[in-house]
This record gives structure tokens, sequence and C-alpha cells, in this order.
């Protein structure tokens, strides 16, 4: 007898949530925090810098925060598949007076979400989950160019 690919996904699922600790579920609800706080931040800091002379790179953390979004709906996806909760906090933002201020702020989020990232990926190794180890590399390439991007532009204007 074939299982309906409905089946087969429930099947799947059920397995998943019983294998899905806690601590997991914890932590990619704090990485749903801190991606949320990541958007909210960046948001904030496109809005302060439109019409400055840095209104180009304004629009180019617009587009952090729609990547930042699409890292929240993953993680919060995951998270829904593990048969967890999804939370609904938003981590601490922060902001500055000045550009530089402000993208060094920026800068210091996303080496914290490098690391987070690469832990979470080790640990998901180590405990056979393939799957949001896979979802959280891809959210790490989006971070490592994040930070590439504002460190170049804190070069230019150091």
């Amino acid at each position: 007898m074939k299982t309906s690919k409905i089946i087969s996904t429930y099947l799947h699922r059920v397995t998943a949530v019983e294998k899905a600790p806690k601590e997991l579920i914890d932590d990619l609800n704090r990485d749903l925090e801190l991606e949320f706080a990541a958007m909210v931040q960046y948001l904030q800091h496109s809005q302060m810098l439109m019409g400055a002379p840095e209104e180009t790179f304004a629009k180019e953390l617009l587009t952090h925060a729609d990547e930042e979004w699409g890292h929240a709906k993953k993680i919060a996806e995951r998270i829904s598949y593990l048969g967890g909760t999804v939370g609904m906090k938003i981590g601490e933002t922060e902001s500055a007076p000045t550009t530089v201020g402000m993208l060094k702020i920026d800068l210091k989020g996303e080496e914290i979400a490098i690391d987070r990232y690469r832990s979470r990926i080790s640990w998901c190794d180590s405990h056979n989950d393939p799957g949001t180890a896979q979802i959280i590399r891809e959210i790490i390439v989006d971070e490592e160019s994040h930070r590439d991007e504002l460190l170049i532009y804190l070069n230019l204007k150091s």
C-alpha cells in the first residue's frame, strides 16, 4: 500500500517532533528574536540615512532588513516543523547618532549572528539534524554578505 504525500509528510513531522530537543527549539527562538531585532534595526537605520549623502547605502540597509525578515520566516517555519512554538519576542535593538555608529552596531549584530549560527550548525551536525543545519547554512551566507558590505562601507568612511 502506497502512502499519500500528505500522510508521508505527517509521519515525517511526527518523527521530527519526537527528536527535536527543547534546547534546539529555545536556541532557534532566540535566533528568531535576533532576526526580528536586526530587521527593525536595519529599517530604522535606513530611514535615519535617507536624504543624507549615504542614501544609496540606506537603500542597501532596506535590502538587509528584507533579508532578515526572510531569515525569520525560515527559522519560524523550522521551529513549527520541529513541533515547537514560534516565539513572538523581539531582541534588543540599538541605534547611534552617527552613520558610522549605526553601521558599527549593525556590524556587531552580524558578527554575533554569524557566531551563533556557526554554533547552531555544529550542534545540528553532531545531533544528526541536517535539515536545520542546511537552513542555517543558507542564512549564514546572507549574514556574511551583510558583514562584508558593512565592513567595506565602514572602511570607505574611515
